[in-house]
């Protein structure tokens, strides 16, 4: 917080900024925190958020922000379930909000969404009449959002046309040059319609799905790094296989495989993020448990095999840490610059063992 304030500070001392339309981004924990600080700044007064991947710190969405909030989230983002349950909240607080849904795991959005994003923050800046209006860009939004309300009716997509048409009686309404004359009765319709009511249980199902392929595991993951040998040894079975079931059925096609994708990297960003917590304070053996765990779990995923040598090397296990990067070149890993050029790795750059393997990966690619 400290670090964006002092940037904060810094831009507006060099640059000329609207006050009125000032906005923040970010990516997954980056999106929380593009959040947090729009919630913390009072006096910054933010325009409005464009978060990827992730929504709301630790679900703060007891009031309606005082802010324009734009969620983009992929179809196999395990964080999907979250901005769902987050556009139910923002419906219900009567905030000012889209989420838009494409196609991609846990990442920033494509550039089309970005683009989508931006334009829509423009949008709700000329409905405020902080930006001058721009006939051109409501026509081309307003025909946009009509298309998407008309194509997810034919097609039965009853959320998509839903939410479309609120977005036409939301983000329309005021601005010159737009008829809304039928969208209310429209939207009515559709909001009392069983089919919505279908489509909300559906997509609950979808979450719940998703919860229970993942709630053992991640308890399970949590209990790991302070377990004893013994109920170590048990759990480390159990995982490993959750994992491997899990990243065998994401292949599967249709809404099966993005269902198993979501709940296998769910699991996966999990045990690695625990793996890094115990490194940042500096549990050098629960870190170690944690990235040998995730290494091994199933092929073709090296890169825990890296962070286990650094914990290595801290631990002072440099033998240990060539072993382990050996095992992430068997692996998969490839690009030999990620080993060479991490300066977390220095301290074998003397070491034959480690010059060998560099040599042997070839050139960078």
């Amino acid at each position: 917080m400290a670090a964006a304030r002092a940037v904060w500070s810094d831009t507006h001392r060099r640059f000329s900024i609207d006050p009125k339309r000032v906005y923040t981004m970010g990516f997954s924990g980056g999106a929380r925190f593009a959040t947090a600080f729009a919630l913390a700044c009072q006096s910054c007064r933010i325009t409005g958020v464009m978060a990827h991947g992730a929504g709301f710190p630790a679900g703060r969405t007891e009031d309606k922000p005082p802010f324009l909030y734009f969620a983009a989230v992929g179809n196999a983002d395990f964080n999907l379930p979250e901005i769902l349950k987050l556009r139910r909240a923002l419906e219900t607080l009567g905030a000012d909000f889209k989420v838009e849904i494409h196609d991609g795991s846990h990442e920033w959005a494509p550039p089309g969404v970005f683009e989508h994003a931006l334009a829509w923050m423009d949008l709700k800046a000329m409905q405020a009449g902080t930006r001058a209006p721009d006939s051109e860009l409501v026509h081309r939004l307003f025909e946009q959002t009509k298309a998407q309300a008309s194509d997810a009716g034919k097609k039965g997509a009853t959320l998509e046309s839903y939410y479309a048409l609120r977005s036409l009686l939301a983000d329309f309404k005021g601005i010159e040059g737009v008829e809304l004359k039928d969208v209310p009765a429209r939207l009515e319709a559709v909001k009392t319609s069983d089919a919505l009511k279908q489509a909300r249980k559906d997509e609950q199902r979808e979450m719940d799905r998703q919860r229970y392929l993942t709630e053992t595991a991640g308890r399970q993951l949590v209990r790991f790094g302070d377990a004893q040998p013994d109920e170590r040894r048990q759990l480390t079975r159990d995982i490993r296989s959750t994992l491997l079931r899990l990243w065998r059925r994401s292949s599967s096609s249709g809404s099966d495989g993005t269902l198993y994708t979501r709940a296998f990297t769910q699991m996966w960003a999990a045990g690695i993020e625990l793996g890094e917590e115990a490194l940042d304070q500096e549990r050098l053996p629960q870190a170690e448990a944690y990235f040998e765990l995730m290494g091994k779990a199933i092929p073709d995923r090296p890169y825990p095999l890296v962070h286990l040598a650094k914990v290595r090397i801290k631990a002072g296990d440099k033998k240990g840490a060539i072993r382990a990067l050996e095992e992430a070149v068997q692996q998969g890993l490839k690009n030999p610059a990620v080993i060479s050029e991490d300066p977390e790795l220095q301290p074998l750059a003397s070491d034959p063992a480690f010059r060998k393997l560099i040599d042997s990966m070839g050139s960078t690619k």
